[in-house]
């Protein structure tokens, strides 16, 4: 019999307990607080993703340090009536200040001479011709894009401003 008292379990007084769950708890509430006033998450729930592939993005919201050709979030300016302004996107940094644009009549999107797109497949839901669109200029900010011919980014609204950025955007899945 002294072998099977070893294996009875003593309980532990109900305030122990508790104290113990309480520092879990404020463990669990000081380590969110500190991950969530660096990083949040977006969620794309379009059919057609402008980076396929991807629906859920992690944002770091310090990391602004923008780098071309990585992954940004940005508030939305002028891109109504298809996208209400505010709203968070993800897209490619293609472009800075300085950089040559150019959307060819074929409608493909070449930034510094390197095509980074193609396709003006909102042209119409905008009113507006693909020849519209269609020209090279120097731009004055950022030039967002995302990967396919839906997305509806800097070839149709133009450039965003550095103060739009959230942060960089990391997909997760």
């Amino acid at each position: 019999m002294a072998g099977l008292s070893s294996l009875i379990i003593k309980k532990q007084p109900y305030t122990k307990l508790f104290m113990k769950m309480g520092l879990i708890t404020a463990a669990l509430f000081v380590g969110g607080s500190l991950f969530l006033s660096r990083y949040t998450f977006g969620y794309d729930g379009q059919i057609y993703k402008c980076i396929p592939g991807y629906s859920v993005y992690l944002i770091d919201k310090k990391d602004v340090e923008l780098v071309k050709g990585k992954t940004y979030a940005f508030t939305a300016n002028g891109t109504e009536p298809l996208i209400k302004n505010g709203t968070i996107l993800v897209k490619f940094l293609r472009g800075m200040p300085g950089d040559h644009v150019e959307i060819k009549a074929d409608t493909k999107i070449y930034v510094n001479g390197e095509m980074t797109g193609g396709g003006l497949r909102y042209a119409e839901k905008l009113g507006a011709s693909e020849e519209d669109f269609i020209g090279k200029a120097v731009i004055n900010g950022l030039w967002f894009m995302g990967t396919s011919t839906y997305s509806f980014d800097s070839r149709y609204w133009g450039v965003a401003e550095q103060e739009q950025v959230i942060g960089r955007a990391y997909p997760i899945f």
